[in-house]
């Protein structure tokens, strides 16, 4: 894993401690209003909840913005992630974005997810698969803002996951 964000608590107010695909707008502020809840866990349910039925799943080719996917309505896991992220990091909670691979139908493939701050530790969270925690079929390879992510496109390519079985 290459990290690029530390577990540094939560970022200052107004301020992802990202680029500015997460960064928290007066309407993402509202949003996070409206879903503030005590704990990290409880907000995540709220915030994933209110993204299933407020955020169409649509494939897309571009950087996400936060803003852009909260006004668009629409998205794939970056935008997810990018929305989930602003939301969290609004409503006061640290927050990163993950991205590597996931297993599903039978094969790997590029994703984006999100990991909350609860407990002492860092909790996956997938946005647009409905998980918390994110099953373990993820498997990270970095976190951070979407630059790092753009890092994996190169790797993406030649990477070779084996599945050993016992």
């Amino acid at each position: 894993v290459i990290n690029d964000v530390k577990d540094r608590g939560a970022p200052a107010a107004g301020s992802t401690g990202m680029d500015d695909t997460s960064a928290v707008t007066p309407a993402i502020q509202e949003v996070a209003e409206k879903l503030r809840l005590p704990t990290p866990l409880a907000f995540t349910k709220a915030a994933v909840l209110w993204m299933q039925n407020n955020i169409r799943q649509i494939p897309t080719s571009i950087v996400p913005s936060a803003s852009d996917v909260l006004d668009l309505k629409q998205g794939d896991c970056n935008e997810f992630s990018a929305l989930f992220h602003a939301i969290a990091t609004a409503a006061g909670f640290p927050c990163k974005i993950a991205s590597g691979v996931v297993y599903t139908d039978g094969r790997y493939f590029y994703h984006s997810w999100n990991e909350i701050r609860a407990g002492g530790r860092w909790i996956p969270v997938d946005p647009i698969f409905n998980e918390i925690p994110a099953s373990p079929k993820h498997i990270k390879l970095v976190e951070g803002d979407f630059s790092a992510t753009w890092r994996l496109a190169g790797c993406l390519k030649t990477l070779q996951i084996e599945i050993l079985r016992n």
